[in-house]
């Protein structure tokens, strides 16, 4: 009767409100105040409830893009209530790094793998600080710094070996980062020297048809065409997407990773006309799976535009930068290194050519030191971001200069600026407008995506 009187009390002044099940939903107020009242123990005791309560809601893999929306629910809730050596908190990370928001992941991750370290339960070697620390590798690359996920990840992997042994599955997911990013920064020789040498123990320890042996192939096929086998990589992937089909689904993020690739490298190798058509059936599911605005479905848009233009459609590729103009400025930002180039196509495009500028054929680009194929290391193939930090991220609360939400959406595209119209080291894949370079003009790399493995912390819950 008490309590009945004194929720009927609250809900007259609007500081209660009727939830489902009986509930009540209470206003931040009484919320505070109520805590305030407790008894330090019972304090203590209600935390953990809310803790238990809001742990047992996130789902069990943040990865997939079905949880994301309940993850977009309770992150608050994990923010405030959840310790970071929760299993519930790496979910949320996982969520955040997959979804599109790479500095908030990298971030989280970072602020884990600290707690673990610094936690007497696991200390600065156990298996899941360890794990953290991957992840945060990963991510940093993802934000734009591979040459510093590329040196975290060397400083790993000695680590793990020592810990786990030279063959543990974590530690050969690790030594794919590894060669994954020293490819992204600039040797995409010695990355393909790496996965080639790695690809056969993958096959022998996790079996030649588990996800993350695919994911393995996935990454040497991308290290094979940066290197400067454009069509050697083009088979590649071509032999690997049914296989990730039968194995994953067809629908699976890993699957339409390697799709992308397959369209990319076509084109490189020299049918553009090919990897139009194979883009443009590709968009509309990724799109249904991955959101509109994804990072992967804007850099799917970017590659349609791309090679529809060099297909010798300028036409049909301006009125696709002009619509993608602006999710880029949405999501990315209006300063970002992409935004301005798809700005700098589109006013090219609207420009028109030069008077008598003839067409060019396809030219096969150089190794992009920032590209690798569909996925990101250690986790689930696919999105993997190749772009430079000129980024403003919203990065997890609590970081340094951390505003009180996480980023949105993943503020570094992989889908390129355009015909080397900007500098800098991402890749600006060929003007969506072109036909081709200009005469005598270098080749010019075009933006891949790496490969997103199955279990991008390389271990951890």
């Amino acid at each position: 009767m008490a309590a009945g009187d004194a929720i009927a009390a609250l809900r007259r002044y609007s500081l209660v409100t009727p939830a489902a099940g009986g509930s009540v939903s209470a206003h931040r107020l009484v919320q505070a105040v109520a805590a305030d009242q407790m008894a330090a123990e019972l304090a203590g005791e209600w935390r953990q409830a809310a803790a238990a309560l809001i742990e047992a809601a996130i789902p069990d893999d943040a990865r997939l893009p079905e949880a994301w929306s309940a993850c977009a629910v309770l992150l608050p809730h994990a923010q405030a209530a959840l310790d970071l050596t929760s299993d519930g908190m790496w979910q949320v990370a996982r969520y955040l790094g997959h979804s599109g928001s790479y500095p908030a992941a990298r971030d989280l991750f970072q602020l884990i793998a600290d707690a673990h370290g610094e936690d007497d339960a696991y200390g600065s070697e156990h298996p899941r600080t360890l794990a953290a620390r991957h992840s945060s590798a990963h991510w940093t690359g993802e934000a734009g710094d591979p040459a510093a996920a590329r040196d975290q990840y060397a400083e790993l992997l000695p680590v793990r070996q020592r810990v786990s042994g030279p063959e543990h599955p974590d530690i050969l997911t690790t030594r794919g980062n590894l060669a994954l990013w020293t490819g992204l920064a600039g040797d995409p020789a010695a990355a393909r020297d790496q996965l080639a040498q790695l690809l056969p123990v993958r096959e022998r320890v996790s079996g030649p048809e588990h996800p993350d042996t695919l994911d393995a192939r996935h990454q040497l096929a991308s290290a094979t065409g940066e290197a400067g086998d454009l069509a050697a990589a083009r088979d590649l992937f071509a032999q690997l997407v049914p296989v990730k089909e039968r194995i994953l689904g067809p629908q699976h993020p890993s699957t339409l990773d390697t799709r992308h690739e397959l369209a990319r490298w076509t084109g490189r190798a020299g049918d553009p006309a090919a990897a139009r058509d194979q883009l443009a059936q590709l968009l509309p599911v990724r799109e249904r799976v991955s959101g509109l605005e994804h990072p992967e479905t804007l850099t799917a848009r970017h590659e349609l535009a791309r090679w529809t233009g060099v297909a010798g459609d300028p036409a049909a590729a301006r009125d696709l930068c002009a619509g993608l103009l602006p999710g880029r400025e949405r999501v990315l930002g209006v300063e970002h290194v992409d935004t301005l180039a798809t700005r700098g196509n589109l006013a090219r495009a609207r420009a028109g050519p030069r008077p008598g500028a003839p067409a060019h054929p396809v030219h096969p680009r150089q190794p992009c030191p920032l590209d690798r194929g569909g996925g990101g290391p250690g986790c689930r193939p696919g999105p993997v971001r190749r772009a430079t930090a000129r980024v403003q991220a919203d990065p997890w609360p609590g970081a340094p200069g951390n505003p009180d939400r996480p980023a949105r959406a993943c503020p570094l595209d992989r889908g390129g600026g355009g015909c080397g119209c900007r500098p800098g080291p991402v890749r600006r894949s060929a003007a969506c407008t072109r036909t081709g370079p200009r005469p005598g003009a270098p080749a010019r790399p075009s933006r891949p995506r790496p490969p997103r493995p199955l279990d991008q912390e390389g271990g951890g819950p």
